[in-house]
């Protein structure tokens, strides 16, 4: 029952910070200056709240500098208990990739391009960004768990390229910092040795904090999003931490196009989504 009520504190708490965001992002964007006080809180506080004892009481000492896991890993792993802890904290970051599934008017598909300021096509762009977060595993059993993440600043790009018929191109980019929450089940593989394959599934609501365009007449993207992720991963123990690689796909759900003020480079378009791909490196318990 405690480790229920524990698990019901954590829910209760996620579902309340996602409403507080919502309500946040009905406001006006964070300036600059918001969100470089957030990056530090992120990265000087974050880090002592999710601190780990080192792991020497667990069975895994050190013999002569040497680590324990050099012949006896396997014995030393199935004799603690650290790894079947219900809650682990960690963080994560790593190189994403994002890029916009764009979809058109019917009136700019067969209309005349002069109509439409001489564009005669729109490709989007895959654009690298950047994601620094920090997760919470609640442990269900040998095989299942649940992951709670903040991703305190998710850096993404957003890039279109307008063909006209002169032969000319231009290019419009808008630069976009989130908030993300994502809720995800975690199944993980039997381990072999010190390590185990999983897999990743769940949804991640996502909340604009600021966003930067190239110019004034560009595309604007709306506030909010959900997206469904899910991807795969492998769990390495080591001494005192776990290393994690993940890959991870996600699709937006929402329409993210901001038509309220019109310009010869959002009318063409109908909507669009986000679909981004992420390599996360996790460091935790």
């Amino acid at each position: 029952m405690n480790i229920l009520y524990q698990f019901y504190k954590w829910l209760n708490f996620y579902l309340k910070l996602v409403l507080q965001t919502m309500q946040i992002s009905k406001k006006n964007s964070l300036d600059k200056n918001k969100l470089y006080f957030y990056g530090l809180l992120f990265f000087f506080i974050i880090p002592n709240l999710f601190a780990q004892e080192p792991p020497r009481k667990y069975g895994f000492e050190r013999k002569n500098k040497k680590s324990v896991y050099a012949e006896d890993a396997k014995i030393e792993l199935k004799k603690t208990d650290k790894w079947k802890r219900f809650l682990n904290f960690g963080m994560f970051f790593g190189p994403t990739y994002s890029r916009m599934n764009v979809r058109l008017t019917d009136e700019f598909i067969n209309g005349d391009p002069s109509q439409f300021n001489g564009i005669v096509s729109i490709v989007p762009r895959t654009s690298p960004g950047i994601m620094i977060g920090a997760y919470s595993n609640f442990r269900l059993n040998d095989f299942f768990d649940i992951r709670f993440c903040i991703n305190g600043f998710a850096g993404y790009e957003f890039g279109l390229d307008y063909n006209y018929l002169n032969g000319t191109t231009k290019s419009k980019v808008v630069e976009a910092s989130m908030l993300e929450l994502p809720l995800l089940l975690k199944y993980r593989s039997q381990l072999r040795g010190l390590r185990g394959m999983y897999l990743i599934a769940g949804i991640k609501p996502s909340f604009l904090l600021t966003s930067r365009k190239n110019d004034l007449e560009n595309v604007t993207v709306n506030t909010r999003d959900i997206e469904i992720d899910y991807g795969f991963g492998l769990d390495r123990f080591y001494d005192y931490f776990k290393f994690s690689p993940e890959i991870r796909f996600s699709h937006g759900l929402f329409n993210m196009l901001n038509k309220q003020e019109i310009n010869q480079f959002n009318k063409p378009l109908r909507s669009f989504t986000v679909h981004t791909l992420t390599l996360y490196l996790h460091f935790g318990g």
